[in-house]
């Protein structure tokens, strides 16, 4: 069952849609989205520890855009595609947020992809892999793309695991996730 976490400290994100929202350890890490004053790109963790809302400083954020796609891999956030409608305009560029560092860097490609919003993204054995996805819901695709970024094992399987390069991290016991950083918390 949900409960509301009403006593939380520093100030939380403003309302809104269709923004990033990824947990690295014991960080939620909150990115962009639509409010009606229009398109964001602030960045937000809260700490799941101590209950703690933080606003980031970052010097090179993303456009600011809405219905982008991400997935956390190791300490880092990967953050693709996305929209401002009132531009009409949709992007294909690649961030990492780093968590540590607090910060973005855009990763160049020899090749984008069409850009859209509202797509699938996954993670296996290095690869990071996007499908479908529409354009200011107006065109949609079914086309599939993929990113080597050369991290079969993020993070070195957080030390809660042994790379086999043929699948990935293999968690030991009590951990799970792509990077075994996430702890079972049930039998």
């Amino acid at each position: 069952r949900y409960k509301a976490l009403t006593e939380v400290i520093g100030v939380p994100p403003s309302q809104r849609e269709n923004f990033v929202f990824e947990i690295v350890n014991d960080t939620i890490v909150l990115f962009g989205g639509f409010h009606e004053g229009g398109v964001l790109n602030d960045v937000y963790t809260f700490n799941t520890s101590s209950s703690t809302w933080e606003t980031i400083k970052t010097k090179r954020s993303p456009y600011p855009m809405s219905a982008m796609a991400s997935i956390a891999l190791g300490n880092k956030v990967y953050i693709t595609g996305g929209c401002d409608y009132r531009k009409n305009k949709c992007y294909s560029d690649t961030y990492v947020y780093d968590i540590n560092k607090k910060e973005f860097s855009k990763i160049k490609l020899n090749r984008e992809y069409q850009s859209r919003e509202e797509f699938g993204i996954g993670f296996y054995k290095g690869i990071i892999a996007i499908f479908g996805g529409s354009k200011n819901d107006q065109e949609c695709y079914e086309d599939m793309y993929a990113m080597n970024i050369t991290e079969i094992c993020p993070n070195e399987c957080s030390g809660n695991g042994k790379c086999n390069e043929n699948v990935g991290c293999v968690c030991d016991e009590g951990f799970y996730g792509v990077d075994c950083m996430k702890r079972v918390t049930c039998r």
